[in-house]
């Protein structure tokens, strides 16, 4: 049982990620590293969402990599993928929608439908950071509906502001995390 939020979080991640100096870990070099760059290549295109989708699967495999994220956490046997098709829930409202990027427990079979089931975490891409909660508020409604989880933890990233961001949805509410601007200014 989690005391509040933060608890929560800290089980997510691991404890000994300081906060305070994320970017450093995740972007050594700063602003020339090689993740860096794709990402620049990419800002300020109007409606290019699709080509975030590889370079920001490669950001989230090297934050696992740069936090030693542990093994036996949450987060550590989830692997992200690019999706962005329909759900395989076909004739239902969960299987009209379609998520950018899905964390998942192992590989992405990409000769059959994804279901809600199978996602650990939702990725949304939008420009519009309020549009992107909402979109990814009913991500998480589709996973609770198919999972019995006690929380699902969402990711959002605006082009727009260049920014990423966590969402944690209980069944009892939402907590939003803070914004991580990835040019660090």
């Amino acid at each position: 049982e989690f005391e509040d939020t933060e608890d929560l979080v800290s089980h997510l991640f691991p404890p000994r990620a300081d906060l305070n100096d994320l970017y450093e870990k995740i972007f050594p070099q700063g602003p020339k590293s090689s993740i860096m760059n794709k990402l620049n290549k990419f800002k300020g295109t109007k409606k290019a969402e699709k080509k975030w989708y590889r370079p920001l699967v490669e950001l989230l495999g090297n934050i696992q990599k740069k936090l030693a994220v542990n093994k036996e956490s949450v987060l550590g046997n989830v692997v992200f993928h690019v999706y962005d098709k329909l759900m395989g829930e076909q004739g239902t409202a969960a299987g009209a929608l379609k998520p950018d990027i899905v964390g998942l427990c192992g590989p992405l079979d990409k000769n059959k439908s994804l279901l809600w089931w199978e996602v650990v975490i939702p990725f949304e891409v939008k420009d519009d950071l309020t549009k992107a909660y909402n979109q990814m508020l009913t991500y998480m409604r589709a996973v609770f509906s198919s999972q019995h989880r006690l929380f699902v933890v969402g990711i959002i990233f605006s082009p727009k502001d260049f920014v990423i961001s966590w969402i944690v949805a209980t069944r009892a509410g939402i907590h939003r995390g803070k914004k991580l601007k990835l040019n660090n200014t």
